[in-house]
């Protein structure tokens, strides 16, 4: 008998076919990195002088939302929130939410503008993992767009930035990263997918017009180039 495991994998037909894998940005990078500010902006810029439907998505919105409405009122600690909704979980979250509420955007010719996406599952969580291995699995098992479909920035920070940024944020962040350490090792791994060519490096520790200039410049150059 063949075990669940040696099943093949059938490939998303349809959204393989309609060609709308290619018409998704992401932004990834840790916190402060100017994510959300970026995606942001970019939707609004492209929304004024395209043709193009973009949209903003936050990538965790399933899973917050399973937090809020359900979740939260379930007597859990934090330890077990962590570990049953944050951490590892997040990646079939992710795969959930992009089958229900992001392929029926793409097929709709909505381009997708990501606010995190899945270069930030593999800095935060697959630190002894490597970057082709997981960009297989993306691929084999998950039908949803890998590092090789449309363009994934990554805004790059240096700790002393990452500091100087927190100041004006106390007491409105989840998360923060207080160890030098971590966060360089965390940035390793961000700096290794855009080596590998999956992320494009943004400096993100210039003012926020000169990295939306240089964001914008990454996208002209990918769509003249048929990349995108």
């Amino acid at each position: 008998m063949t075990k669940y495991y040696k099943i093949p994998n059938k490939a998303d037909q349809e959204l393989r076919n309609s060609g709308k894998k290619k018409n998704i940005i992401s932004f990834n990078g840790q916190g402060r990195s100017g994510k959300t500010t970026q995606a942001k902006r970019l939707v609004k810029v492209k929304s004024d002088s395209d043709m193009e439907k973009y949209i903003y998505v936050l990538c965790h919105t399933l899973r917050d939302n399973f937090k809020k409405n359900f979740y939260g009122q379930l007597a859990r600690s934090d330890q077990q929130f962590q570990q049953e909704v944050i951490g590892i979980p997040s990646l079939p979250w992710l795969v959930a939410d992009f089958h229900w509420r992001i392929k029926p955007l793409l097929l709709d010719d909505y381009f997708i503008v990501y606010d995190h996406y899945l270069a930030d599952y593999y800095a935060d969580v697959l630190s002894n993992s490597s970057a082709e291995n997981f960009q297989s699995f993306v691929k084999e098992n998950l039908a949803i767009p890998h590092f090789k479909h449309g363009t994934h920035f990554y805004l790059d920070i240096d700790f002393d930035e990452y500091q100087d940024r927190g100041q004006n944020r106390k007491g409105t962040e989840w998360f923060t990263v207080s160890s030098k350490g971590l966060f360089e090792e965390r940035r390793g791994r961000y700096h290794e997918l855009c080596d590998l060519g999956y992320l494009q490096l943004i400096n993100a520790n210039a003012d926020e017009n000169t990295v939306f200039e240089d964001i914008q410049r990454v996208l002209e150059r990918r769509i003249g180039n048929n990349e995108h």
